[in-house]
């Protein structure tokens, strides 16, 4: 088997491993790599184009609920003398120190143990040789999300050129990666980035990210698509140019179990303002026409006002929670306004014509919170500014169905249009 893989290299336009013992898989590598072969010189795989490889110590891989790490195989240099080489998947392995350039490559995945930084070092001298890459995908799987300390990684100074590039996801890196990371790249003009991090100790970190990212992903263009989610110890942001079209140009989550932001929340610090304006201070959301919000707890009417009062396209409007405080948003100033002035131009959210409530289960109203949605939509209807569209989502269990239809049954004279879906589980 050995000297017919070895005559028969120059055909090969592929190689997959994946699902074998590593043990196998690198008899099988070998196979192909006599000993007397001479590590550079002409191309070993001349017409190889997509090279896949997941090396496992153990038969079923690796198990999110074991502590033990393997370590990387560096897979031998005579692999990548292929110049035709276009895609690179490599899992639990790692490229050799030198292996040349990598000036064809256009798709570039790598999974790795978070005990090894291979693809941070790796990656750090490596990009400057790859003017072609069009995707990049970083991964690291963690046994658990116990904090540990991060091996430093020198970055290079030089900015990595790279105009293909338009889709980049990174998965559980350390925050004291990432960023320096994602400055030494320059994007092409159309890009995707997929961010999440776990170890953010201090709101400047998120800033320092949010920014990074931005810079990034949309630079000076407009966003007509926004979600945020903030629920205990998780952010999530997702962003696109584009309104219908469900692709994200940005999609990021962090999380900070051990860090001084969910100890300032336990002692009644309030870090969402803080995190608001980090991150809409850097996004253009002038021509912003689609909203999620989802944040425990939830915003107060003040900020809701600060943030998204007077943005000129907002149309619609989807949260999960603190409905009062947004519905007395909107006729924030009405009560105040001269009686000869036109109140309803002094109004804020002036383009909004939906507002979608997302019902997770949480149970049946509080009495006052209706009332106080019932009393702003009459007010906004007395105005002549008839909210066009309330939509209710509702999930948890058919039980909860009728007690829930029969609560918002009270919006049918205040709305132009009420519509009410269910999600159950």
């Amino acid at each position: 088997m050995k000297s017919l893989l070895h005559e028969n290299r120059q055909r090969i336009q592929g190689i997959c491993l994946e699902g074998i013992h590593k043990e196998d898989q690198i008899e099988i590598i070998y196979a192909f790599l006599p000993d007397d072969t001479e590590d550079h010189g002409p191309a070993f795989f001349p017409i190889l184009d997509n090279l896949k490889m997941s090396l496992c110590n153990k038969a079923n891989g690796y198990r999110q609920d074991e502590d033990t790490y393997f370590e990387s195989f560096f897979l031998p240099n005579k692999l990548f003398r292929a110049p035709k080489l276009k895609i690179l998947s490599l899992e639990y392995c790692a490229v050799p120190k030198n292996p040349g350039t990598f000036q064809s490559l256009s798709h570039l995945s790598i999974k790795e143990i978070f005990k090894s930084n291979f693809a941070a070092r790796f990656l750090c001298r490596a990009l400057l040789d790859m003017p072609n890459l069009e995707s990049l995908k970083l991964t690291l799987v963690r046994g658990d999300f116990r904090p540990r300390p991060v091996t430093p990684v020198n970055f290079e100074t030089q900015l990595a050129i790279l105009p293909r590039l338009h889709h980049i996801q990174v998965d559980a890196w350390p925050i004291k990666w990432i960023i320096p990371f994602l400055q030494m790249i320059s994007f092409g003009p159309q890009r995707t980035v997929r961010v999440s991090s776990y170890d953010v100790d201090k709101l400047e970190q998120l800033h320092q990210l949010f920014t990074c990212i931005m810079s990034h992903a949309i630079e000076s263009s407009s966003i007509r698509r926004l979600m945020l989610h903030f629920q205990g110890v998780e952010v999530r942001v997702r962003a696109s140019h584009r309104n219908q079209d469900l692709r994200d140009d940005i999609h990021f989550s962090v999380s900070f179990p051990h860090s001084d932001i969910s100890r300032s929340r336990r002692n009644g610090f309030d870090p969402i303002p803080s995190l608001l304006n980090g991150l809409l201070r850097r996004m253009n959301l002038q021509d912003l026409q689609n909203l999620e919000l989802s944040f425990s707890p939830p915003i107060s009417t003040q900020l809701w006002l600060k943030f998204f009062g007077k943005l000129p396209s907002l149309a619609s409007i989807g949260i999960s929670s603190g409905e009062p405080q947004l519905f007395a948003a909107l006729i924030d100033g009405s009560d105040d306004a001269p009686i000869e002035t036109n109140v309803t131009m002094a109004l804020p959210f002036q383009a909004l014509s939906e507002v979608r409530i997302v019902d997770g289960g949480r149970g049946v109203y509080a009495d006052e919170d209706m009332e106080c949605m019932l009393k702003c939509l009459r007010k906004l209807m007395d105005l002549g500014m008839t909210l066009k569209k309330l939509s209710f989502i509702m999930g948890g269990s058919e039980s909860r169905l009728f007690d829930l239809l029969s609560q918002v049954d009270v919006f049918r004279g205040v709305v132009t249009a009420l519509e009410v879906s269910t999600n159950f589980y």
